[in-house]
């Protein structure tokens, strides 16, 4: 018998506080379809160069 495991991995953003322009990037990770785990990637980007529908940063700018 052979076991089937799955896993999903999302990027997302969210504000930052007292920052209006830059937004921290996490990592959604879902294992079996369990409960999601988001955890922080510690990276700032302003908001703008954020693309929602393929879930990465356009341009090449770091903050």
């Amino acid at each position: 018998m052979n076991a089937q495991n799955s896993f999903g991995i999302d990027f997302i953003v969210r504000n930052v506080k007292g920052a209006k322009e830059l937004a921290v990037v996490y990592a959604r990770i879902t294992v079996n379809g369990g409960e999601p785990v988001e955890i922080s990637l510690k990276d700032k980007i302003p908001k703008g160069q954020w693309n929602s529908e393929s879930e990465n940063v356009t341009g090449n700018h770091y903050t």
